[in-house]
């Protein structure tokens, strides 16, 4: 019977020209889980979340798809990622650094946001309640 080849032996350090050997990346830190929910999202799913603090239609324009299109993308984000809600939806988005507060494009707050003061009765003003 033959014996089998030889197995060749790796080293344990970084090859000189930087490349890394198995053992050097087996040292890497596994992904937390909510990491790896998040590298399963798709782009669009993803770029939804980053964006899900914006009104649906403004993610359209932003995206070039339909306002049906984005609900579906947060949908199927919202499952994958196990949240309820737009909120969850965000503070996920937030956690994983990908959360964004405005299009990049220089829209004002206003717009942006589809907030003003004078619609929202109960919004408190500017100022602060410790005199400053």
């Amino acid at each position: 019977m033959r014996r089998p080849p030889p197995r060749h032996r790796r080293s344990k350090e970084t090859a000189s020209d930087g490349a890394h050997t198995p053992d050097a990346l087996r040292a890497q830190p596994a992904p937390s889980p909510s990491e790896a929910r998040w590298a399963r999202l798709t782009a669009r799913e993803r770029e939804t979340a980053a964006l899900c603090l914006l009104k649906y239609r403004l993610i359209a324009d932003r995206m070039g798809i339909s306002v049906e299109g984005v609900k579906k993308h947060a949908q199927n984000a919202r499952a994958k990622l196990g949240v309820h809600d737009k909120v969850g939806l965000a503070l996920y988005a937030l956690r994983m650094g990908a959360l964004m507060m405005a299009p990049e494009d220089g829209a004002d707050d206003e717009k942006t946001l589809g907030a003003r003061a004078d619609e929202h009765p109960t919004q408190l003003p500017n100022s602060s309640p410790f005199g400053e």
